[in-house]
This record gives C-alpha cells, sequence and structure tokens, in this order.
C-alpha cells in the first residue's frame, strides 16, 4: 500500500516542524565601531608604538615591526580559527564582550570596551594555543563560549 503523499506525487516529508534560520547577534553600530578601532589598534600596535617612542624610523625598526604586525595578524587568525563555532563565532564574542561593558556613555564605554577586549582577545590568544580536542577542560570553542557566556551575564547595563 502507497503513502497518501507519494500517490499525489509528492515526497514524504521526514519532519513536520520547519527548520528555522539561526538568528544572528544583533547590536549596536557604536559596539561594532568599538571592536574595529580595537582591531585596528590591536593589529598595528608595534608600529603605533614605534612611531610614539622614537623620533626616527631605522630601516631595522621597520623590520622588525613589519614582523610583529605580521605575528599579530596571524595569532588573531589562529584565535578566529580555533575559537569560533557554529552558534558563536570569534567576532560575536569580541562583540558581546564590547556590549558587555556598554553604559550609555561614550566616554566611559569605549575605554572599558577596550580593556575587556583586550583581555578577551589575550584569553582567546591562550585557549588556541593551549587547545586539546579531547579535554573539555583545553578545548578552545568550550573556554571561549564559556568565557564569553560569563562576561554577558555580568554586563554593566541591562
Amino acid at each position: 500500500m502507497q503513502n497518501n503523499s507519494e500517490q499525489k506525487g509528492r515526497l514524504p516529508q521526514t519532519n513536520a516542524t520547519p527548520v528555522k534560520a539561526p538568528v544572528k547577534l544583533q547590536v549596536p553600530l557604536r559596539i561594532h565601531f568599538y571592536v574595529w578601532v580595537f582591531m585596528i589598534i590591536l593589529g598595528i600596535s608595534p608600529l603605533l608604538y614605534i612611531l610614539g617612542v622614537r623620533a626616527h624610523f631605522a630601516s631595522r625598526d621597520r623590520l622588525d615591526t613589519c614582523i610583529a604586525v605580521v605575528l599579530i595578524q596571524g595569532v588573531l587568525w589562529i584565535a578566529q580559527r580555533r575559537c569560533s563555532t557554529e552558534d558563536l563565532t570569534f567576532w560575536e564574542g569580541l562583540l558581546v564582550a564590547a556590549a558587555a561593558v556598554e553604559t550609555g556613555s561614550y566616554f566611559i564605554s569605549l575605554p572599558l570596551s577596550f580593556f575587556v577586549l583586550l583581555c578577551t582577545s589575550a584569553a582567546s590568544f591562550l585557549f588556541a594555543l593551549l587547545h586539546d580536542p579531547r579535554s573539555p577542560t583545553r578545548h578552545a570553542q568550550l573556554c571561549f563560549g564559556k568565557m564569553i557566556i560569563a562576561i554577558h551575564r555580568r554586563r554593566l547595563y541591562r
């Protein structure tokens, strides 16, 4: 005996409930701005250090600065690859961390977000470097997710 849906030329349904597309994290544009500015400053921090400390820029300093910028970008890439999941990407985690210290005042929120983003980035670097996929206590994705949840739970502005 044939199924009623097969008789009408349709494929049988395997799941009666429709699957909803996941909702992406939505934060205000100023939070995106905080994270973008932080990431740019972090990425070129060796160059900013050399320009702020030295009166002239020697050729040896150029090479060292370029190497340092490339190393920072490499560590950011590794942290992003190891700490991201389908549910929580590295960038979304940084957005949650920056949004957690939002106070409503730009002059207070920006420095606080830079501090929290620096700590979050440093911790994610450690999670990525100490990653062990067999250990729940050293799994980079699990540790990063737990850290972001803890930051979100202790947010300043509710």
